[in-house]
């Protein structure tokens, strides 16, 4: 994934185990996001950083 700090869309696909983590079924996650942070997504997505 890339390294920006908020994602449109969230899943869950492991537990965190000691010392590794654990697989677990997928699971989307509810993403709230403001208005101005999905400006920011769709600069990424069209390339214009």
């Amino acid at each position: 994934m890339g390294g920006g700090g908020y994602y449109v869309f969230r899943f869950k696909v492991g537990d965190v185990a000691n010392p590794h983590s654990v697989p677990a079924p997928t699971e989307q996650l509810e993403a709230t996001l403001d208005p101005q942070i999905l400006v920011e997504a769709w600069h990424r997505l069209k390339g214009n950083q």
